[in-house]
């Protein structure tokens, strides 16, 4: 018996308990960890999985907007229309900034829808977090949905205006032609351009709430520099600002270059110049690049106030 006591008390040990630490290995009990910034291929297949999400919240949004009014969602066409007929009217027919442009009623319409889809796009994707805080607070999905889907909803309108742009051409005498083929393709990359600097407004306007208030104000001034309304040849011609030709300085604005992909080919007849289609590629892949960057540095502060 003192044998056995001894043997039992010295050579036979507790198995030592190697079952892993949920606190050093997470992983090995199903387990997420929270706040880990996730890789740049597992954020994309993330956002990928979540896409029934991102194709949800613009149809949502979409149909409660303007839903209190008598003429609902038509408004999304109706108000850059109604923009058309008072600028025609005071700049056209008053103030006469139409010299040098045969037909400036399509000019007008195409360079008024065009921007309208940038300026509301924009104005939706500053407020893509702050509109949605309770739901980043409260679901676990990746933020960059929200800024996509705010110009998503932008995008569901663009169809029906787009058909009373080419409505206007053919009601001014322009007739079809193979190059209007080209249009959508340069609303597709305005479209890269409005997401990636709906990016880059999401994150400043989840930090500075005030540039919801600000940025009406910055998009009416880009829209003047922008020759919505007027040629900028035909009204500065040679002029020199600070030593600068006012028409060449023009195209460091990247809105010049998409306006003039959209109306080359309606009031031209002819594919807008090669020159013009590598800016608006060139910006539109660089803004939506480097503005999905900027927007994911900030992935796991949004909402936190």
């Amino acid at each position: 018996m003192a044998v056995q006591a001894r043997l039992t008390h010295t050579d036979v040990t507790p198995a030592e308990d190697v079952r892993p630490d949920p606190a050093a290995d997470p992983t090995s009990y199903g387990l997420v960890q929270l706040g880990r910034k996730q890789r740049l291929g597992e954020y994309l297949r993330d956002l990928w999985a979540h896409r029934e999400l991102a194709r949800s919240i613009p149809a949502t949004e979409f149909r409660a907007e303007n839903t209190e009014t008598v003429l609902g969602n038509v408004w999304h066409v109706l108000d850059p229309l109604v923009h058309v007929g008072v600028f025609w009217l005071i700049f056209g027919q008053i103030l006469g900034t139409d010299r040098g442009i045969d037909n400036f009623l399509l000019y007008l319409a195409a360079g008024m829808f065009t921007f309208f889809y940038t300026k509301k796009s924009l104005l939706s994707g500053a407020r893509a977090i702050s509109s949605n805080e309770k739901m980043v607070r409260s679901i676990s999905f990746p933020r960059a949905i929200l800024p996509i889907a705010a110009v998503s909803s932008k995008l569901l309108a663009l169809g029906p205006a787009l058909l009373i742009v080419f409505s206007i051409a053919l009601f001014t005498g322009e007739r079809p032609d193979p190059s209007w083929l080209t249009i959508p393709f340069a609303f597709v990359m305005l479209t890269a351009f409005n997401m990636g600097i709906a990016f880059i407004l999401a994150r400043v306007g989840d930090h500075f709430p005030d540039i919801q208030h600000v940025l009406p104000y910055m998009l009416r001034i880009w829209m003047y520099l922008s020759g919505v309304f007027y040629a900028f040849e035909g009204r500065f011609g040679d002029r020199m600002v600070y030593g600068i030709n006012a028409a060449k300085a023009a195209l460091a604005n990247p809105m010049v270059h998409f306006l003039s992909a959209v109306r080359t080919p309606l009031l031209e007849h002819r594919v807008a110049p090669w020159y013009t289609w590598a800016a608006v590629i060139g910006i539109g892949t660089a803004t939506l690049v480097g503005g999905f960057l900027f927007f994911r540095q900030r992935e796991h502060h949004y909402g936190r106030g």
